[in-house]
């Protein structure tokens, strides 16, 4: 057993009785000959606070952990004064290479089941300490890009300066030309490489095309402050004007749509939307007959399509051309979002409610152990339950957070809006739109549709 034994004594405390270098060091070593350990070393940090770990023997014990089974003190203050570093140390530097950390006047050694114990309530207890200064954090931010006010830090937008101090962005003269023009060249139909590499030719280098859009899509130039998620009216001088960057972002959402879905580029209006209720595909068919075309959609189940067919045997009925787009037309022109926006409901919120009840329920545990005395087998179980449940919630509500967001009632009003003139217009425009709003159209028995909506 290789035991190391770290003593610390502060400028004020190193007079004061049981506290000295001195009696530390007969106390610890009484210990472990009590035991029969013999093969120990001293860490010694005389006259430094516990505040902090920026302390010569401690950082000498850590570089050297692996070489010992257990680390010792005499009291856990003498190790730190600050319960993150506790945990930091224990979990993270001794327990992470496999060392037990015990103190000989307290009830507190991590290879006993109640120092186990003990840890995990100062681990419970800091992160709900860290959990309220994040969110006294994220409250503070979000007052401050209310007030329209640059956060600070790195990630400034080309174009902009930020003066510490000030809170505010200033445009960079220098640069904001640059940005203007890949605003008018994204508008006059350039690729987001063509854009880059113009720009290298005139002097502007970024680093990989990606940054292109990344500038088209920052509300930070049209004078706003974007900010976990939510766009609040910034108070700095915007580069771009607002019509312009929301005629930008219509056309990065029908690149984007043409781009995940190569269908909206076929020469018919519904191709590439549209299946059968047998499974198929449907598609655009022309038959001439008697010198005249007639124009319809078909399963390809029913045409006996010998790759594409999904039923031996399917008898769902022909759609004429002009009257099953007729009948899309005629369903976009009387949708309303409230209609259909439930089809898919927020699953973020019970999440988010369920956590909040787990997190009182970790609370109501602490407080069950300390004034009622429930037992400690009881209170670990039921502990290292809860904090499991809990990290699942956590996992679960990020990765539903990461996932695309959905078109929004104020997306689909604007959409809706153009469908007057998107009628007129040419049959991208048409594809393009109907895209932006329709996932699947399916062929049903009777002449009936089912429609599976992107919000």
């Amino acid at each position: 057993m290789r035991i190391a034994l770290y003593v610390r004594v502060s400028t004020l405390v190193q007079v004061e009785k049981g506290n000295s270098v001195p009696e530390q060091k007969k106390r610890l070593q009484a210990y472990c000959e009590s035991r029969g350990w013999d093969n120990y070393d001293f860490f010694v940090d005389p006259g430094h606070s516990g505040s902090n770990m920026d302390r010569p023997a401690l950082q000498k014990l850590i570089a050297s952990v692996t070489n010992y089974d257990m680390v010792l003190v005499y009291k856990l203050d003498r190790l730190s004064r600050n319960q993150r570093d506790i945990l930091y140390l224990i979990e993270d530097i001794f327990k992470a290479n496999n060392v037990d950390f015990n103190s000989i006047t307290e009830n507190f050694d991590t290879s006993t089941p109640v120092g186990k114990l003990m840890l995990s309530m100062m681990g419970a207890f800091a992160e709900l300490e860290r959990q309220q200064i994040n969110e006294r954090m994220m409250m503070g931010r979000i007052a401050s890009a209310n007030k329209g006010r640059w956060r600070g830090g790195s990630g400034v937008p080309n174009g902009y300066i930020y003066r510490k101090g000030t809170n505010r962005l200033e445009i960079d003269t220098t640069k904001a030309p640059y940005i203007v023009q890949i605003y008018n060249l994204f508008e006059e139909g350039y690729s987001y490489s063509h854009i880059y590499e113009k720009m290298a030719e005139m002097g502007f280098k970024l680093s990989n095309p990606h940054r292109i859009r990344v500038i088209l899509s920052n509300a930070t130039y049209k004078g706003c402050i974007n900010y976990a998620g939510e766009i609040y009216p910034g108070n700095h001088e915007a580069i771009i004007s607002e019509e312009q960057f929301d005629r930008v972002q219509q056309i990065i959402k029908q690149r984007d749509i043409e781009r995940n879905y190569p269908s909206l580029k076929q020469r018919h209006l519904l191709t590439g939307f549209l299946y059968c209720s047998c499974g198929s595909r449907a598609c655009y068919h022309k038959n001439m007959q008697r010198g005249k075309a007639y124009e319809y959609y078909e399963c390809y189940s029913r045409m006996s399509h010998k790759t594409m067919a999904k039923a031996k045997r399917c008898t769902n009925k022909i759609w004429r051309k002009a009257d099953l787009e007729e009948e899309i037309w005629n369903v976009l022109e009387e949708l309303e979002y409230e209609d259909i926006k439930t089809e898919e409901p927020d699953l973020i919120k019970p999440k988010e409610k369920e956590l909040k009840t787990v997190e009182k329920q970790i609370e109501k545990l602490m407080d069950l152990y300390l004034i009622d005395g429930i037992p400690q087998d009881t209170l670990v179980t039921r502990l290292n339950a809860l904090n499991q449940k809990k990290e699942t919630l956590c996992e679960e509500i990020t990765t539903l957070k990461n996932k695309s967001h959905k078109m929004t009632a104020t997306e689909f009003k604007n959409q809706k809006s153009k469908l007057g003139s998107i009628r007129n217009a040419d049959l991208e425009t048409q594809r393009a739109f109907i895209g932006s709003l329709i996932e699947s159209i399916t062929l049903l028995p009777g002449h009936d549709l089912k429609i599976k909506w992107r919000f």
